[in-house]
């Protein structure tokens, strides 16, 4: 048996090589017929429910596996239920390109990270919990002191958490299940001919949360751009 690691999704030929959204009713139409009926799920969420991000357009269906495969390990391991619409990407791997005012423009590519997002509100709560502990643990103070700082404003904001500032040890048991399937994602990505460097998650404590990051990443991108062109 494979490793973990070593072995792509679970994901049939016809599926694996599925085009991306559709723009006339033949194609929809074979795509349909192709999807093997107990991934018909797969199908609903890549066309219909939200669209595919920028770095899977040409494999839409490889990333409803990865959702649903990590929200599988997490639910059966971590014993929280996650669901795979609950998974998202921010980043260059959304759109296309990094939209980080010192980096905008620059095209997704091997380069890049997968940014994860999850949107869960008893996984969130959790790894709030580990947060805390964290930033008063006696242990390793000089060498979290970044981390420690990052999380402390994190935790007085109150609704979302970058699980990469938490140390992937026993204390923290959520967040260092969440780092080491992330960690295997990056494996099985790159089994599948999709390389980039490394995946980090951050939680939010609900979808207004996230509305909240969003809005506010896209107004500091706008006063930076803005700001930008004005000097030229």
């Amino acid at each position: 048996m494979k490793n973990l690691r070593h072995s792509k999704f679970d994901l049939n030929s016809n599926e694996r090589s599925f085009p991306s959204i559709p723009t006339d009713a033949e194609s929809f139409k074979k795509v349909l017929l192709a999807v093997d009926k107990d991934r018909t799920s797969f199908g609903v969420q890549a066309y219909f429910r939200d669209r595919t991000p920028a770095a899977f357009s040409t494999n839409p269906m490889l990333w409803q596996a990865l959702r649903n495969w990590l929200s599988s390990r997490i639910s059966s391991i971590g014993g929280i239920a996650v669901s795979p619409w609950e998974w998202g990407l921010t980043g260059s791997a959304t759109i296309g390109f990094s939209a980080s005012p010192n980096k905008f423009g620059i095209p997704f590519g091997e380069h890049s990270d997968i940014d994860l997002f999850v949107v869960n509100g008893e996984l969130f709560n959790a790894i709030f919990e580990e947060a805390k502990k964290f930033s008063i643990a006696a242990d390793n103070q000089s060498r979290y002191l970044a981390a420690r700082d990052t999380l402390a404003g994190q935790l007085r904001r109150g609704f979302l958490i970058d699980t990469k500032h938490i140390p992937s040890v026993d204390a923290y048991r959520i967040s260092s299940i969440v780092h080491n399937e992330i960690s295997i994602i990056v494996d099985k990505l790159n089994i599948e001919g999709y390389r980039v460097k490394r995946s980090h998650v951050r939680a939010y404590r609900d979808w207004a949360a996230l509305a909240t990051q969003l809005k506010l990443n896209l107004s500091q991108l706008r006063e930076g751009l803005a700001a930008s062109q004005n000097k030229a």
